[in-house]
């Protein structure tokens, strides 16, 4: 599934982080979130799973509260590289240096309803 695509179909903002597992070793983090999903014009909550592979940076600098979050931004770098921040500095929906909660990979896949898509 295209990245782009991905985006125009689920929503990260408010909703909440339920889970989340680091394996230094293989470099991957799996984080549980509680999101949205657009059916036709219509929202609906949904849990998916995000697989972040080959991670490279982990960033939590202040205690956060993550029963909700209110905004995220998840994009795709110049390098390719992708960057996921729970706790963005401003609500530009662009990373930002002053972010908290970071988190940088070069692969993601997400597991919704048993069927796993690799972004692209």
């Amino acid at each position: 599934m295209l990245f782009n695509e991905f985006k125009s179909k689920y929503f990260l903002s408010d909703g909440q982080v339920l889970g989340m597992s680091v394996d230094f070793e293989q470099k991957q983090i799996s984080l549980r979130l509680n999101a949205q999903r657009l059916i036709g014009k219509k929202t609906e909550r949904c849990e998916i799973t995000l697989h972040l592979h080959e991670a490279f940076e982990i960033d939590l600098v202040n205690t956060i509260d993550m029963e909700w979050h209110t905004d995220v931004v998840f994009a795709r770098l110049e390098s390719k590289d992708y960057y996921l921040s729970f706790d963005p500095f401003g609500n530009s929906g662009l990373p930002n240096e002053s972010d908290n909660f970071v988190i940088k990979c070069k692969e993601v896949e997400f597991l919704y309803e048993g069927h796993k898509y690799r972004l692209e």
